[in-house]
Protein backbone atom coordinates (compact mmCIF):
# COMPACT_ATOMS: atom_id res chain seq x y z
CA UNK A 1 0.00 0.00 0.00
CA UNK A 2 1.67 3.56 -1.04
CA UNK A 3 1.37 5.25 2.16
CA UNK A 4 3.23 8.69 0.14
CA UNK A 5 0.18 10.33 0.61
CA UNK A 6 -0.32 10.30 4.17
CA UNK A 7 1.45 13.18 6.11
CA UNK A 8 2.88 13.45 9.68
CA UNK A 9 4.35 16.73 11.57
CA UNK A 10 6.95 15.32 13.81
CA UNK A 11 7.58 18.14 16.49
CA UNK A 12 10.62 18.31 18.19
CA UNK A 13 13.67 16.55 17.18
CA UNK A 14 15.29 15.20 20.25
CA UNK A 15 16.00 11.13 20.46
CA UNK A 16 11.99 11.04 20.67
CA UNK A 17 11.12 13.05 17.80
CA UNK A 18 13.87 11.85 15.41
CA UNK A 19 13.13 8.32 16.24
CA UNK A 20 9.40 8.49 15.60
CA UNK A 21 10.40 10.56 12.03
CA UNK A 22 12.41 8.09 10.54
CA UNK A 23 10.45 5.12 11.72
CA UNK A 24 8.05 6.72 9.79
CA UNK A 25 9.68 7.68 6.44
CA UNK A 26 11.19 4.39 6.45
CA UNK A 27 7.45 3.20 6.20
CA UNK A 28 7.08 5.04 3.37
CA UNK A 29 4.93 7.94 5.22
CA UNK A 30 5.79 11.63 4.51
CA UNK A 31 7.62 13.44 7.51
CA UNK A 32 8.27 16.99 8.07
CA UNK A 33 9.89 17.52 11.78
CA UNK A 34 9.69 20.64 13.29
CA UNK A 35 12.23 22.09 15.34
CA UNK A 36 12.33 25.37 16.84
CA UNK A 37 15.85 25.25 18.56
CA UNK A 38 18.42 22.47 17.64
CA UNK A 39 18.74 19.22 16.59
CA UNK A 40 19.20 16.36 19.30
CA UNK A 41 16.74 18.53 21.68
CA UNK A 42 17.47 18.76 25.26
CA UNK A 43 19.66 15.65 25.68
CA UNK A 44 22.64 16.96 23.26
CA UNK A 45 22.52 20.07 23.35
CA UNK A 46 21.68 21.10 27.46
CA UNK A 47 20.80 17.88 29.35
CA UNK A 48 23.10 14.42 29.55
CA UNK A 49 25.38 14.60 26.52
CA UNK A 50 26.02 18.54 27.30
CA UNK A 51 26.83 17.77 31.02
CA UNK A 52 28.66 14.23 30.16
CA UNK A 53 31.10 16.97 28.08
CA UNK A 54 31.16 19.31 31.48
CA UNK A 55 32.48 16.13 33.49
CA UNK A 56 34.99 14.90 31.37
CA UNK A 57 36.76 18.32 32.09
CA UNK A 58 35.88 17.72 35.85
CA UNK A 59 37.21 14.24 35.82
CA UNK A 60 40.39 15.14 35.00
CA UNK A 61 40.31 18.16 37.22
CA UNK A 62 39.34 16.04 40.11
CA UNK A 63 42.52 13.22 39.47
CA UNK A 64 44.44 16.25 38.86
CA UNK A 65 43.65 17.62 42.64
CA UNK A 66 44.27 14.01 43.71
CA UNK A 67 47.43 13.71 42.59
CA UNK A 68 48.40 16.85 44.16
CA UNK A 69 47.21 15.20 47.71
CA UNK A 70 46.67 17.25 50.49
CA UNK A 71 49.47 20.01 49.95
CA UNK A 72 48.89 23.30 51.01
CA UNK A 73 48.71 24.84 47.75
CA UNK A 74 45.10 25.93 46.22
CA UNK A 75 43.26 22.99 44.35
CA UNK A 76 43.31 23.16 40.27
CA UNK A 77 39.92 24.70 39.09
CA UNK A 78 38.78 25.43 35.11
CA UNK A 79 39.95 28.70 35.44
CA UNK A 80 43.51 27.19 35.75
CA UNK A 81 43.18 26.09 31.84
CA UNK A 82 40.43 27.62 30.14
CA UNK A 83 37.26 29.97 30.46
CA UNK A 84 34.40 28.82 30.69
CA UNK A 85 33.48 30.31 27.38
CA UNK A 86 35.95 28.79 25.68
CA UNK A 87 35.10 24.84 27.33
CA UNK A 88 31.47 25.88 25.77
CA UNK A 89 32.77 27.09 22.55
CA UNK A 90 34.89 23.29 22.21
CA UNK A 91 31.94 21.53 23.57
CA UNK A 92 29.67 23.41 20.75
CA UNK A 93 32.14 22.48 17.98
CA UNK A 94 31.78 19.11 18.77
CA UNK A 95 27.71 19.11 19.06
CA UNK A 96 27.86 21.37 16.00
CA UNK A 97 29.82 18.55 14.31
CA UNK A 98 26.98 15.61 15.50
CA UNK A 99 23.76 18.28 14.35
CA UNK A 100 25.46 18.49 10.80
CA UNK A 101 25.56 14.38 10.73
CA UNK A 102 22.47 13.87 12.33
CA UNK A 103 20.81 16.77 9.36
CA UNK A 104 22.11 14.72 6.98
CA UNK A 105 21.03 11.50 8.38
CA UNK A 106 17.55 12.73 8.40
CA UNK A 107 17.61 14.39 5.09
CA UNK A 108 18.61 10.89 3.56
CA UNK A 109 16.20 9.22 5.03
CA UNK A 110 13.74 11.53 2.86
CA UNK A 111 12.41 13.81 6.33
CA UNK A 112 12.40 17.50 5.73
CA UNK A 113 13.87 19.03 8.32
CA UNK A 114 12.05 22.57 9.20
CA UNK A 115 13.57 24.76 12.19
CA UNK A 116 10.68 27.25 13.20
CA UNK A 117 8.15 26.58 15.93
CA UNK A 118 5.39 24.68 15.22
CA UNK A 119 1.71 26.30 16.09
CA UNK A 120 -1.40 24.52 16.85
CA UNK A 121 -3.09 25.84 13.77
CA UNK A 122 -0.71 23.89 11.79
CA UNK A 123 -2.47 20.98 13.11
CA UNK A 124 -5.01 20.62 10.33
CA UNK A 125 -2.71 20.56 7.51
CA UNK A 126 -1.23 17.24 8.53
CA UNK A 127 -2.82 13.76 8.79
CA UNK A 128 -0.90 12.89 11.73
CA UNK A 129 0.71 15.33 13.97
CA UNK A 130 3.17 13.76 16.91
CA UNK A 131 4.34 15.98 19.87
CA UNK A 132 7.71 15.01 21.09
CA UNK A 133 8.82 18.54 22.28
CA UNK A 134 9.47 17.57 26.23
CA UNK A 135 8.58 19.47 29.22
CA UNK A 136 8.56 22.96 30.35
CA UNK A 137 10.27 24.25 33.05
CA UNK A 138 10.08 26.36 35.75
CA UNK A 139 12.23 29.26 35.72
CA UNK A 140 10.71 31.38 38.83
CA UNK A 141 11.54 30.44 42.64
CA UNK A 142 9.89 32.60 45.21
CA UNK A 143 9.29 35.12 42.96
CA UNK A 144 12.94 35.25 42.07
CA UNK A 145 13.95 34.85 38.08
CA UNK A 146 16.62 31.99 37.96
CA UNK A 147 18.59 30.45 35.20
CA UNK A 148 17.44 27.16 33.94
CA UNK A 149 19.97 24.36 32.55
CA UNK A 150 19.40 25.68 29.10
CA UNK A 151 21.19 28.72 30.31
CA UNK A 152 24.54 27.18 31.23
CA UNK A 153 25.71 27.15 27.51
CA UNK A 154 25.79 30.95 27.76
CA UNK A 155 28.52 31.12 30.67
CA UNK A 156 31.56 32.92 29.89
CA UNK A 157 33.09 32.80 32.92
CA UNK A 158 32.66 30.09 35.98
CA UNK A 159 30.68 31.37 39.22
CA UNK A 160 32.40 31.20 42.31
CA UNK A 161 29.35 30.84 44.02
CA UNK A 162 26.20 28.79 42.83
CA UNK A 163 22.75 27.93 44.81
CA UNK A 164 20.86 25.08 42.82
CA UNK A 165 17.41 24.47 43.62
CA UNK A 166 16.16 21.15 43.51
CA UNK A 167 17.39 17.76 44.82
CA UNK A 168 16.92 15.14 41.77
CA UNK A 169 19.26 13.63 39.30
CA UNK A 170 19.49 17.26 37.17
CA UNK A 171 20.44 19.01 40.18
CA UNK A 172 22.74 16.50 41.97
CA UNK A 173 24.80 15.94 38.33
CA UNK A 174 25.24 19.72 38.00
CA UNK A 175 25.98 20.56 41.24
CA UNK A 176 28.84 17.90 41.63
CA UNK A 177 30.02 19.14 38.39
CA UNK A 178 30.57 22.71 38.89
CA UNK A 179 31.80 21.47 42.56
CA UNK A 180 34.66 19.62 40.62
CA UNK A 181 35.39 22.33 38.57
CA UNK A 182 35.93 24.97 41.30
CA UNK A 183 32.80 26.43 42.32
CA UNK A 184 31.27 26.74 45.59
CA UNK A 185 28.14 24.81 45.13
CA UNK A 186 25.54 25.02 47.70
CA UNK A 187 22.23 22.72 46.44
CA UNK A 188 18.81 23.41 48.21
CA UNK A 189 16.46 20.44 49.29
CA UNK A 190 13.36 20.14 50.63
CA UNK A 191 13.80 16.49 51.76
CA UNK A 192 15.94 13.98 50.82
CA UNK A 193 18.32 14.37 47.74
CA UNK A 194 17.90 11.73 45.19
CA UNK A 195 15.23 9.89 46.71
CA UNK A 196 15.47 7.11 43.89
CA UNK A 197 18.25 5.64 45.95
CA UNK A 198 16.04 4.04 49.00
CA UNK A 199 19.04 1.50 50.01
CA UNK A 200 20.45 2.97 53.06
CA UNK A 201 23.52 1.98 52.35
CA UNK A 202 24.35 3.23 49.24
CA UNK A 203 22.62 6.85 50.39
CA UNK A 204 25.07 6.62 53.07
CA UNK A 205 27.95 5.76 51.50
CA UNK A 206 27.13 8.59 48.46
CA UNK A 207 26.64 11.21 51.01
CA UNK A 208 29.68 10.51 52.95
CA UNK A 209 32.18 10.01 50.00
CA UNK A 210 30.34 10.88 46.55
CA UNK A 211 28.46 13.89 47.14
CA UNK A 212 31.19 16.90 46.74
CA UNK A 213 28.81 19.67 47.18
CA UNK A 214 26.81 21.58 50.18
CA UNK A 215 23.68 20.74 50.86
CA UNK A 216 21.12 23.10 52.46
CA UNK A 217 17.63 23.09 53.48
CA UNK A 218 17.36 26.21 55.32
CA UNK A 219 14.54 28.37 53.39
CA UNK A 220 16.26 31.02 54.94
CA UNK A 221 19.96 31.03 53.92
CA UNK A 222 18.31 29.96 50.51
CA UNK A 223 16.45 33.39 49.83
CA UNK A 224 19.73 34.70 50.97
CA UNK A 225 21.41 33.51 48.32
CA UNK A 226 19.03 34.00 45.55
CA UNK A 227 18.97 37.55 46.51
CA UNK A 228 22.78 37.74 46.19
CA UNK A 229 23.90 39.11 42.72
CA UNK A 230 27.17 37.19 43.46
CA UNK A 231 25.42 33.56 43.46
CA UNK A 232 25.15 32.09 40.41
CA UNK A 233 21.49 30.77 40.68
CA UNK A 234 19.90 27.84 39.20
CA UNK A 235 16.41 25.92 38.83
CA UNK A 236 16.89 22.49 38.18
CA UNK A 237 13.98 20.38 39.11
CA UNK A 238 10.59 19.47 38.06
CA UNK A 239 9.07 20.79 35.08
CA UNK A 240 5.37 20.06 33.55
CA UNK A 241 4.43 17.51 31.27
CA UNK A 242 2.64 19.29 28.35
CA UNK A 243 0.31 16.06 26.99
CA UNK A 244 -1.21 12.85 28.69
CA UNK A 245 -1.85 10.08 26.51
CA UNK A 246 -3.34 7.21 26.84
CA UNK A 247 -1.56 3.33 27.03
CA UNK A 248 -1.23 3.85 22.81
CA UNK A 249 0.46 7.20 23.49
CA UNK A 250 -2.23 9.23 21.85
CA UNK A 251 -3.17 12.41 23.15
CA UNK A 252 -6.20 12.73 25.62
CA UNK A 253 -8.20 14.95 23.52
CA UNK A 254 -11.41 14.89 20.81
CA UNK A 255 -8.95 14.62 18.28
CA UNK A 256 -8.11 11.27 17.05
CA UNK A 257 -4.90 11.77 15.08
CA UNK A 258 -3.04 13.58 17.86
CA UNK A 259 0.14 11.56 19.52
CA UNK A 260 2.96 12.59 21.99
CA UNK A 261 6.28 10.49 23.47
CA UNK A 262 9.32 11.55 25.21
CA UNK A 263 9.77 14.13 27.54
CA UNK A 264 6.19 15.50 26.56
CA UNK A 265 4.53 13.24 28.37
CA UNK A 266 6.58 12.77 31.84
CA UNK A 267 10.54 12.57 32.24
CA UNK A 268 12.46 10.17 30.68
CA UNK A 269 15.69 9.01 29.49
CA UNK A 270 17.11 8.78 25.64
CA UNK A 271 16.37 5.21 24.85
CA UNK A 272 12.84 5.03 26.17
CA UNK A 273 12.14 8.15 24.78
CA UNK A 274 13.35 6.79 21.23
CA UNK A 275 11.12 3.68 22.04
CA UNK A 276 8.48 5.48 22.86
CA UNK A 277 8.92 7.50 19.50
CA UNK A 278 9.13 4.19 17.36
CA UNK A 279 5.52 2.98 19.31
CA UNK A 280 4.05 6.14 17.96
CA UNK A 281 5.51 5.39 14.03
CA UNK A 282 4.03 2.00 14.60
CA UNK A 283 1.07 2.92 15.75
CA UNK A 284 0.54 5.73 12.99
CA UNK A 285 0.98 3.34 10.82
CA UNK A 286 -1.30 0.93 12.32
CA UNK A 287 -4.12 3.48 12.27
CA UNK A 288 -3.50 3.93 8.88
CA UNK A 289 -3.67 0.20 7.82
CA UNK A 290 -6.84 -0.28 10.26
CA UNK A 291 -4.76 -2.57 12.33
CA UNK A 292 -4.61 -2.89 16.49
CA UNK A 293 -2.69 -0.60 17.69
CA UNK A 294 0.55 -1.71 19.91
CA UNK A 295 0.71 -0.55 23.85
CA UNK A 296 3.66 0.99 25.63
CA UNK A 297 4.67 -1.75 28.33
CA UNK A 298 6.19 -0.51 31.42
CA UNK A 299 10.12 -1.32 32.09
CA UNK A 300 12.13 -1.39 35.04
CA UNK A 301 13.66 1.86 36.16
CA UNK A 302 16.65 2.94 35.14
CA UNK A 303 19.08 5.84 34.94
CA UNK A 304 22.70 6.96 35.58
CA UNK A 305 23.75 9.41 37.92
CA UNK A 306 26.79 11.36 36.78
CA UNK A 307 28.30 12.50 40.03
CA UNK A 308 32.09 12.04 41.07
CA UNK A 309 31.86 8.43 41.44
CA UNK A 310 28.63 8.01 38.92
CA UNK A 311 26.11 5.49 39.84
CA UNK A 312 23.65 2.84 37.81
CA UNK A 313 20.24 2.66 38.83
CA UNK A 314 17.78 0.16 37.56
CA UNK A 315 14.78 -1.59 38.63
CA UNK A 316 13.97 -1.98 42.57
CA UNK A 317 16.28 -1.63 45.35
CA UNK A 318 15.37 -4.11 48.31
CA UNK A 319 16.66 -5.94 51.86
CA UNK A 320 18.00 -8.93 50.09
CA UNK A 321 20.64 -8.37 48.12
CA UNK A 322 24.19 -9.75 47.17
CA UNK A 323 27.02 -7.26 47.30
CA UNK A 324 30.54 -7.06 45.13
CA UNK A 325 32.76 -4.58 45.84
CA UNK A 326 34.33 -2.51 42.90
CA UNK A 327 37.35 -2.76 41.43
CA UNK A 328 39.85 0.40 40.34
CA UNK A 329 37.97 1.80 37.12
CA UNK A 330 40.85 4.53 36.37
CA UNK A 331 42.39 7.79 38.39
CA UNK A 332 44.02 7.76 41.55
CA UNK A 333 40.17 8.91 42.97
CA UNK A 334 38.80 4.81 42.55
CA UNK A 335 41.87 4.08 44.22
CA UNK A 336 40.80 5.51 47.39
CA UNK A 337 37.38 5.20 47.33
CA UNK A 338 36.61 1.60 45.44
CA UNK A 339 32.36 1.56 46.47
CA UNK A 340 30.06 -1.20 46.09
CA UNK A 341 27.79 -2.91 44.32
CA UNK A 342 24.24 -5.05 44.91
CA UNK A 343 21.78 -6.78 42.72
CA UNK A 344 18.50 -6.97 44.44
CA UNK A 345 16.25 -9.55 44.89
CA UNK A 346 12.53 -10.62 45.59
CA UNK A 347 11.16 -13.78 46.31
CA UNK A 348 14.45 -15.33 44.90
CA UNK A 349 14.60 -13.23 41.32
CA UNK A 350 16.63 -10.52 40.19
CA UNK A 351 14.58 -7.22 40.43
CA UNK A 352 17.14 -4.74 40.71
CA UNK A 353 20.55 -3.27 40.96
CA UNK A 354 23.40 -0.50 41.61
CA UNK A 355 26.75 -0.28 40.32
CA UNK A 356 29.25 2.51 41.32
CA UNK A 357 31.57 3.15 38.90
CA UNK A 358 30.60 1.68 35.42
CA UNK A 359 27.28 2.11 35.06
CA UNK A 360 27.11 2.25 31.17
CA UNK A 361 27.66 -1.21 31.03
CA UNK A 362 25.06 -2.61 33.25
CA UNK A 363 21.54 -1.40 31.69
CA UNK A 364 21.59 -3.51 28.21
CA UNK A 365 22.03 -7.00 30.00
CA UNK A 366 20.59 -5.91 33.24
CA UNK A 367 17.25 -5.20 31.58
CA UNK A 368 17.06 -8.13 30.17
CA UNK A 369 17.69 -10.08 33.36
CA UNK A 370 15.40 -8.57 35.23
CA UNK A 371 12.62 -9.08 32.30
CA UNK A 372 13.29 -12.70 32.46
CA UNK A 373 15.07 -12.68 29.06
CA UNK A 374 18.67 -12.86 30.15
CA UNK A 375 20.88 -16.40 30.03
CA UNK A 376 23.79 -15.87 31.90
CA UNK A 377 24.73 -19.35 33.11
CA UNK A 378 27.32 -20.35 30.31
CA UNK A 379 28.48 -16.89 30.33
CA UNK A 380 32.50 -16.71 29.48
CA UNK A 381 34.31 -13.01 30.16
CA UNK A 382 36.72 -12.77 26.77
CA UNK A 383 38.29 -9.60 28.17
CA UNK A 384 38.91 -8.00 31.52
CA UNK A 385 36.57 -5.55 32.56
CA UNK A 386 35.58 -3.08 35.72
CA UNK A 387 31.80 -4.72 35.82
CA UNK A 388 31.11 -7.24 38.27
CA UNK A 389 27.60 -7.94 37.47
CA UNK A 390 28.30 -11.10 34.63
CA UNK A 391 30.08 -13.49 36.65
CA UNK A 392 27.77 -13.07 39.59
CA UNK A 393 24.25 -12.95 37.59
CA UNK A 394 26.36 -16.62 35.69
CA UNK A 395 26.89 -17.89 39.72
CA UNK A 396 22.89 -17.30 40.10
CA UNK A 397 21.94 -18.91 36.76
CA UNK A 398 24.14 -22.06 37.52
CA UNK A 399 22.93 -22.42 40.65
CA UNK A 400 19.14 -22.25 38.99
CA UNK A 401 20.48 -24.98 36.29
CA UNK A 402 21.76 -27.45 38.97
CA UNK A 403 18.39 -27.23 41.10
CA UNK A 404 16.62 -28.25 37.47
CA UNK A 405 18.94 -30.81 36.71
Amino acid sequence: MDLSNVTVAVVGAGPAGSSCAKKLSRMGISVDLYEKDKLGGLCLNYGCKYINALKEVSDSIDRLNEIKGESNAPKYTLNDFMSFETLNKKIDEVHSSIRKNSFEKLKKEGIKVIYKRFEKEQEQNYDYVVYATGMEYPNVYEGIICNKYSDLVKLKELPEKMIVIGGGISASEISSVFSSLGTEVSTYVRSNILKRITDPDVRKYVLDHIINFNIIKDENKTKELLNDENVYNLIAFGGTRPFSVNSNLKVRCDVENIYACGDAIGRSNTPISARQGAIVAINIHNDILKETLIKLKPVPYMEVIRLKIPLGLIGTQTNDYKEIKTGNVHGAYFEKYRGFNRVYFEDGKVVGGVTMGSPNEVAPYFLQYIKGNGDYAHFYNIFPTSDPFPPLLKEIDRKKEDKTN
